[in-house]
């Protein structure tokens, strides 16, 4: 079994892959280099995480960051693929607000884009989704969601 926070991380990859946009280009990391032949694609990866005692048995509430990027490429159009891909993304994740029985998962909490190599040929384009997932564990066990 594994932590919580990488079942989640997974169970959205798992939800985002076969979008008509990325397709199969779902990778649940952040550190992937994404060559040409891979784009568009989306990276899920936890940015950060807090947590707090949920009551006198030691059982932890916890608020984990989840990120969405998604990354294309392309001289015209760029902003309108990327725009795509979010409004794919955002449907796909208004499916199931509890992941499965994991946590709860909040709404888009935010998005930022980013382009880079403007003035190259084929500049690549990010966008950025935030979202939070609130979820509890045994402080003992961070491999079972209660």
């Amino acid at each position: 079994m594994s932590h919580v926070r990488q079942q989640i991380r997974e169970a959205v990859a798992t939800r985002l892959t076969g979008l008509t946009t990325t397709g199969v280009n779902v990778f649940a990391s952040r550190v992937y280099s994404l060559a040409d032949e891979k784009l568009p694609a989306l990276a899920v990866y936890t940015r950060s995480e807090s947590s707090d005692a949920a009551n006198l048995a030691c059982d932890l509430n916890r608020q984990l960051s989840i990120v969405i990027e998604g990354y294309a490429k392309g001289a015209t159009s760029l902003g309108d693929t990327l725009d795509t891909v979010a409004a794919e993304v955002e449907a796909a994740m208004a499916t199931d607000s509890n992941l499965n029985g994991l946590g709860k998962l909040s709404v888009l909490k935010g998005t930022e884009i980013d382009f880079q190599g403007e003035e190259a040929e084929k500049p690549i384009g990010v966008i950025r989704m935030m979202y939070n997932v609130f979820y509890q564990t045994s402080a003992a066990d961070a491999e079972t969601a209660l």
